[in-house]
């Protein structure tokens, strides 16, 4: 029988895994919490960007997981001809990232141009992961937002770039008391500095370039995912849950 001792030594342990283990272990954590109610290889795909990234998804992903196991959650979205609105409620993004995402896209496609604001969302630096999904989509992109500091954040990634520069400044004049995300989606980034230029006149602090947030991302494929054993457990809890409906059809004769 396993001692308590050597019990807690192998929680402590991390573990490392490949890229593809990680990805093919989210994706079924969320096929156990969706089912087909949504696209649970996306979201796998978010988690793993951000975490790549060093942008803590799967810590974000653990923090929404009780909203995301009641399927539903109210959100408020007002349009306007260049403008979309999205009031959270104060859930995580990460409960609404993808959405967000599709309709910014379609209308910037559509318009050319299109801004969204994120109102009462926790978790809004998962923004930067859209910055990048409207450039894979031929758009330009940026986003700010503030962080837990009193400061911003800001991303952006030009048509053609394989990944956002990331800043943290200090808030524009006027702006000191934001308490909501932006993001915009247009043909070139040239426009969205030309229309916000108090966002790209403070790039002076902290910056990342896109260069090292691919140089995190290329260590990750080199020298596998470091997850600690007690994470690994809990996704592997969550896609059991794949296997145990799929069980408890089959004794009612849904399936083999």
């Amino acid at each position: 029988m396993t001692t308590g001792v050597f019990r807690f030594a192998l929680m402590s342990d991390d573990l490392t895994i490949s890229l593809n283990e990680f990805r093919a272990l989210l994706r079924k954590a969320f096929e156990g919490i969706y089912g087909h109610s949504r696209d649970w290889n996306a979201l796998a795909d978010l988690v793993l960007w951000l975490e790549y990234r060093g942008l803590d998804g799967l810590k974000m992903f653990f923090d929404a997981e009780p909203l995301l196991n009641r399927h539903s959650f109210k959100t408020d979205i007002t349009y306007s001809e260049m403008e979309t609105v999205i009031f959270g409620n104060g859930n995580s993004l990460f409960s609404l990232c993808l959405e967000a995402g599709d309709i910014l896209i379609s209308k910037a496609r559509n318009q050319g141009v299109c801004v969204m604001q994120l109102n009462d969302f926790s978790d809004l630096e998962i923004i930067t992961a859209t910055v990048d999904r409207c450039v894979k989509n031929g758009l330009s992109a940026a986003a700010w937002w503030p962080d837990r500091n009193g400061q911003a954040a800001i991303a952006f990634q030009d048509q053609g770039e394989h990944e956002p520069s990331f800043y943290k400044i200090e808030l524009p004049t006027g702006f000191e008391s934001l308490s909501f995300g932006t993001i915009i989606a247009d043909k070139s980034l040239k426009n969205i500095r030309e229309r916000f230029p108090q966002w790209f006149s403070l790039l002076e602090k902290e910056k990342v370039t896109a260069s090292e947030i691919n140089n995190k991302y290329l260590a990750h494929l080199d020298n596998g995912y470091r997850i600690n054993f007690v994470d690994y457990s809990h996704l592997s809890k969550l896609a059991d849950r794949v296997l145990v409906e799929a069980t408890e059809q089959s004794r009612k004769g849904a399936g083999e």
